[in-house]
């Protein structure tokens, strides 16, 4: 766990430092989703979109145009079955439809964390919910998107109404 933390760090003060000129070996794309080990289910079958489970293939993807998307974790990734969107909520199991259109949609289960006393003494919540992604932007010759809403309608999922999501583009 010290390990993964000094690497997130290291890779943060890399963002920092590379300006993120999107570059081919810019942090966010050394991993994928798919390379971590997946979740409880496994990794679900992203339909017609393959999967990608190494870096040089994202990077090979995102230079022959595909577009990627990066989470909180800085895992870039094409059509991930898995994103962190902000501390307190992941999306797993997405099935995409529109993936590169301006507007992607992903349907699964959104994991919530919900704090209540507090956030240490919470509880996980899971319900199905669906990420929308946008906004796509170009950095050097690579497209990423660089926003993201997540719904349920679950009211235990969904204790914030609208809330915040954290992917980025490199630039």
């Amino acid at each position: 766990m010290r390990r993964r933390a000094l690497a997130l760090l290291g890779a943060g003060a890399a963002l920092v430092v590379c300006g993120c000129g999107g570059d081919a070996d810019a942090p966010g794309a050394a991993a994928t989703p798919e390379a971590t080990p997946p979740a409880r289910s496994g990794t679900p079958d992203l339909g017609p979109y393959p999967k990608v489970t190494t870096a040089a293939s994202v990077r090979r993807r995102l230079d022959a145009g595909a577009v990627g998307v990066i989470d909180l974790r800085l895992r870039t990734a094409i059509a991930p079955g898995s994103l962190q969107l902000n501390r307190e909520q992941q999306a797993l199991e997405l099935e995409w439809s529109g993936w590169g259109t301006p507007h992607a949609t992903g349907r699964g289960t959104v994991r919530t964390l919900v704090c209540d006393p507090t956030c240490a003494q919470g509880r996980l919540a899971q319900a199905p919910g669906t990420v929308q992604l946008s906004d796509i932007r170009v950095c050097g010759s690579r497209r990423y998107y660089a926003s993201a809403k997540l719904e349920s309608s679950d009211p235990e999922v969904s204790i914030v109404e609208n809330p915040a999501t954290y992917v980025r583009a490199p630039c």
